[in-house]
């Protein structure tokens, strides 16, 4: 297969089973020996799997991923996009609490004959739990982030701040 080739499953796969909600329609597109490591623990095979796909569901049934940038080759593909969803249902021990969340996330995956074999998903675990109103960032970080906000305000006239060459 070529990289687009790669690619082109990897989108339809995330279409088609997740935003499209076709759980049943995973084995057209995971190898039967798959395995993905996600920050909740490595899942293999296809049913493990359904028990992700379905504890995702139950928790965000609006769930919705926005690809914003893929690069692929002959077996490997990456992705970075944005998840969607309303928090509605029980997340683990964690009870709904009807707030929207939005996540930076990337997926790579290891495609063989055709079909996508591992796969590594990783997400903005921080920010869910902050969206979520689980925790609070620490002060240092809530500073750090104002500081930025502040010297992104900054006009073109004012220059930087310090010596240091600006990006």
């Amino acid at each position: 297969m070529t990289a687009q080739d790669n690619i082109d499953l990897v989108r339809q796969f995330i279409d088609d089973v997740w935003n499209n909600q076709n759980a049943e329609n995973a084995r057209q597109y995971l190898a039967d020996d798959y395995v993905e490591h996600n920050p909740m623990g490595d899942f293999e095979g296809i049913d493990e799997f359904g028990t992700f796909w379905e504890m995702t569901l139950e928790a965000f049934p609006d769930n919705q991923i926005d690809i914003q940038e893929t690069t692929g080759d002959g077996q490997m593909v990456a992705f970075h996009y944005m998840i969607q969803g309303t928090h509605k249902g029980n997340l683990g021990p964690l009870e709904p609490t009807n707030q929207k969340v939005k996540l930076d996330a990337c997926f790579i995956c290891r495609i063989k004959d055709g079909k996508i074999e591992e796969s590594w998903y990783v997400f903005d675990q921080l920010s869910l739990n902050v969206q979520l109103g689980v925790i609070e960032l620490p002060d240092y970080i809530q500073e750090m982030q104002e500081q930025m906000r502040t010297a992104g305000e900054q006009t073109e006239g004012e220059g930087p701040t310090s010596d240091r060459p600006r990006a």
